[in-house]
């Protein structure tokens, strides 16, 4: 027998024996009782523009130079997704499990040093930067 060590294993592991809707539905109500509502929820993530751009270029030009330097390096990108990877790492894993406010986010975005109010255009920038 399989180490059934998580819930989806354990679930997936009954696939002959209930019903996919008995399943579906246990699997719902896990997530439900699992959501996070603590005061940390809904953090509120600084992204610098000015450095993405400066790291596009740099990126660019590195690679019409044909030289491999650290722009390409995870650890020290300035792109968006590094920067969003980086604020988020200050948060609890449960601040993902919040459920959506009521534009649909998980988080919102201020962008350093410019003026603008998160009403999900800013959001939606960000994500859809990656």
């Amino acid at each position: 027998q399989d180490n059934l060590t998580t819930l989806g294993k354990f679930i997936s592991g009954l696939s002959g024996y209930i019903f996919a809707y008995v399943k579906e539905n246990f699997l719902e109500l896990s997530i439900a009782q699992t959501i996070y509502r603590g005061k940390d929820a809904y953090p509120i993530v600084e992204l610098d523009n000015r450095r993405v751009y400066t790291d596009m270029e740099r990126s660019e030009l590195q690679l019409h130079g044909g030289t491999n330097s650290e722009g390409a390096n995870a650890s020290t990108s300035q792109c968006t997704f590094a920067q969003l990877f980086r604020q988020m790492r200050k948060y609890k894993v449960e601040v993902m499990r919040a459920p959506l406010d009521a534009r649909e986010r998980l988080l919102s975005v201020k962008y350093k040093g410019e003026q603008g109010l998160d009403w999900g255009g800013l959001y939606r920038d960000t994500i859809e930067r990656w």
